[in-house]
């Protein structure tokens, strides 16, 4: 009988090795810009500009911790007041 196919029934042929790595390097392509597309829009939630809560919250560690004295704990906070109104 005719073996019309070149027994490439029996294990991987050239062809079907090439078509293998093609497709992985395809589906790591996908992944790559997948994971590269999620961490550049992420990226710009965790630099949001702070808001006047959190900036207060920051003054009043700084105070606990000794950092800034009253008079500037009071002028700062202030100044965020004044800032988060407008």
């Amino acid at each position: 009988m005719h073996n019309w196919n070149n027994n490439y029934d029996r294990g991987f042929g050239g062809g079907h090795i090439l078509m293998m790595l093609t497709m992985l390097a395809f589906w790591a392509f996908v992944v790559w810009g997948a994971v590269s597309l999620y961490r550049r829009n992420s990226s710009h939630v965790a630099h949001a500009v702070p808001s006047a809560q959190s900036a207060q919250n920051i003054l009043n560690e700084r105070l606990a911790k000794g950092e800034i004295s009253e008079d500037e704990y009071k002028s700062r906070s202030e100044a965020l007041k004044i800032v988060h109104t407008k």
